[in-house]
This record gives structure tokens, C-alpha cells and sequence, in this order.
């Protein structure tokens, strides 16, 4: 019998879905991710999709207020 804890990511429990980060590509951000060279992983991770879909970020560029920011 084979046990599938989480069939996806969208409805994974261990999937990161709350933007407690600094400003998509503020500063303190980009010195998080290792700058522009770091983006294009980033932007493969499940955190930058959930923040596009909750419209944190629109059009690739920090669309949140800063209360959604840390």
C-alpha cells in the first residue's frame, strides 16, 4: 500500500503559503534571495505563486502593502 501524504502542493500542509518576507524585490529582499541571479528560483518556489495568486505581486513586482511585508 503506498501512502501519498500530499498530492500537491496547493494542498500541502508543509507548503509555505504566507508571505513573511521583506518586499518582493525590496532591498532587504533581494539580499535574501542573492540578488537578481537568485530570482529566477525564486520565482519557481510555491511562496512567490501563493503571493501572486493572494495579488501580493502583480505583474512580477511587489504589489502588498507594507503591513504584508516584515
Amino acid at each position: 500500500m503506498a501512502i501519498t501524504i500530499d498530492h500537491n502542493a496547493n494542498n500541502a500542509d508543509w507548503s509555505k503559503r504566507t508571505w513573511d518576507l521583506p518586499a518582493y524585490k525590496s532591498p532587504e529582499f533581494m539580499a535574501l534571495v542573492g540578488g537578481d541571479a537568485g530570482l529566477p528560483h525564486f520565482r519557481t518556489l510555491p511562496v512567490y505563486r501563493f503571493a501572486v495568486q493572494r495579488g501580493l505581486i502583480a505583474d512580477d513586482e511587489w504589489a502588498g502593502s507594507d503591513e504584508d511585508a516584515v
